[in-house]
């Protein structure tokens, strides 16, 4: 369904005063970090935040378990177009440890449940922890991931990147 230009201009006006606001409130936060995972979110919350407080004030994060495969390539394209520096921090090792722990806790396995939620949750916590060592502050669109700054973009992702003019096959 696509939505109007004046909703993506009301939309995009919101999320930019959201994120200079934070940056006016807090000046001593060096940057802003935002995860880069292939998404159409984490697209426009960079771009977003690369058109609120420039470039230099911008960094991607994109944390593969496993191997980064095509979300890897978009977040480095992405990165790329945005002139904005891409940090690389595998969580493979960290999920697979954590994973082994519990099962040796529980004398068994994990329930599925943890299985699928597990590497999002060593995210967050890599992202936020990147963020505070760089002194930065992690910026998304969802909520739900406790971001420092919550631009709440997560509605309609893909109309807000063609709008904001980011190649479509990075938002798909």
């Amino acid at each position: 369904m696509e939505v109007d230009r004046s909703t993506l201009e009301f939309r995009k006006k919101q999320a930019i005063s959201t994120i200079v606001a934070n940056k006016e409130l807090y000046p001593e936060r060096k940057v802003f970090v935002v995860e880069l995972n292939g998404s159409a979110e984490s697209a426009v919350n960079a771009a977003l935040c690369v058109e609120a407080i420039g470039k230099e004030n911008v960094v991607g994060v994109l944390m593969p378990n496993v191997t980064a495969g095509l979300a890897g390539y978009k977040a480095r394209e992405l990165a790329d177009i945005l002139g904005i520096k891409l940090y690389e921090i595998p969580v493979t090792t960290a999920v697979a440890g954590i994973s082994v722990e519990l099962s040796c806790v529980l004398n068994g396995g994990v329930s599925p449940n943890v299985e699928l939620n597990l590497p999002d949750q060593v995210r967050q916590i890599t992202i936020r922890s990147f963020a505070e060592s760089l002194g930065g502050v992690v910026i998304n669109s969802k909520f739900y991931r406790n971001p420092d700054v919550w631009i709440g973009c997560d509605r309609d992702p893909i109309e807000m990147g063609k709008y904001l003019n980011i190649h479509e096959y990075l938002l798909t």
